[in-house]
């Protein structure tokens, strides 16, 4: 099998006192980034959290999944970055998403695709000391123009779900995570919008490197890994009944009939988690609409079960083009040893 990159993925009920050991963890195992949640309502702070794992690590590269342009200003976020850069000596990328109402609102500021490319635009510049535009006034960082990082922008990965957003990610994302590592034909429609959105701007959309954000949970049958991984299952498929499937869309009508095609009904079961979900509780062991999540949702979303099992998936998600498997944690209830058990078990395959 060819070469796959793993990182990790730690989620909203993570404690600050946990991730200093969890950071480590992902370092010493070999994974290739680590994230933490920005969600101010849900979880603890982000950019302190980053800065504990900077500390604590030597290797691993940190960053948001996902980092939120309501809640920090642009310029926070780009300082904040480049500092870490600093400490890190360049282990360090920026993760940004479109956030949600739940997570906590701080600024007002303009909202929609074309503020989101501004702002990857903006961040790219400013983390590189040049001048940069932002919302009709230019900025530029006095220190980073004087430093070794002159010049030299900090990468920018985006989680798009829906059609528009993805295309948007194709046009100016470093790298993507995708959701659906299960279902290979969602995972093809997502590198298709990636794709048209990067033609439409003349990049070649084979240097966009394309993450699997999925709960990776090995066991011995999928029936003992359910517990922990319908949680995040439930997350992911409230998140594609609201952005593709609660739109009309060309692109959203093709995908459905897509689906519905290999997996009749599988909407209609998205749809239902939607109409049960408790956004304050979307990472948690305890959330109430993973009753929703079946079994097929699951293995829509997540590669849980069997080492074999998940090789097989991984092997598919490979002939597909993707880069990599980001494996959250969300849910997981011992998750330095599911690191570890990732590291041992199938990371070795696709080495």
């Amino acid at each position: 099998m060819a070469k796959m990159d793993f990182g990790i993925g730690l989620g909203a009920e993570l404690r600050f006192d946990e991730v200093a050991a969890h950071a480590r963890v992902a370092d010493e195992s070999g994974f290739s980034h680590v994230t933490f949640v920005d969600q101010s309502n849900v979880s603890r702070e982000v950019n302190g959290m980053m800065t504990i794992a900077a500390l604590n690590t030597r290797r691993i590269q940190i960053g948001h999944g996902l980092c939120d342009s309501l809640m920090y200003h642009p310029a926070v976020i780009g300082n904040f970055v480049a500092s870490l850069r600093e400490l890190t000596g360049g282990r360090v990328f920026v993760g940004l998403g479109a956030g949600d109402p739940f997570a906590g609102k701080a600024i007002t500021r303009p909202v929609g695709l074309d503020a989101q490319r501004e702002t990857v635009k903006f961040l790219k510049k400013f983390t590189a000391g040049e001048d940069a535009e932002l919302w009709g006034s230019t900025w530029h960082s006095e220190w980073i123009r004087n430093t070794q990082w002159a010049g030299r922008p900090i990468e920018v990965f985006m989680g798009p779900l829906g059609p528009k957003s993805l295309q948007m990610a194709g046009e100016v994302a470093d790298q993507i995570f995708v959701f659906g590592a299960g279902e290979p034909e969602i995972m093809k429609w997502n590198m298709e919008q990636i794709e048209t959105g990067a033609l439409r701007v003349g990049r070649d959309p084979s240097e966009i490197k394309v993450w699997a954000r999925t709960e990776v949970y090995v066991t011995r049958s999928k029936e003992e890994a359910r517990h922990e991984v319908s949680s995040y299952a439930a997350s992911c498929a409230n998140g594609l009944a609201r952005s593709i499937f609660n739109r009309d869309t060309p692109e959203g009508r093709d995908l459905y009939q897509r689906l519905e095609r290999k997996q009749p009904g599988i909407v209609d079961e998205f749809k239902r988690i939607r109409e049960n979900f408790n956004p304050y509780m979307h990472e948690s062991i305890h959330a109430p609409h993973a009753e929703f999540a079946t079994q097929r949702v699951i293995d829509f979303i997540n590669l849980s079960g069997p080492v074999e099992d998940i090789d097989e998936r991984i092997y598919d998600l490979q002939q597909i083009g993707v880069h990599g498997i980001s494996c959250v944690q969300y849910a997981i209830i011992d998750q330095q040893s599911n690191m570890r058990e990732i590291a041992n078990t199938i990371m070795p395959q696709f080495r």
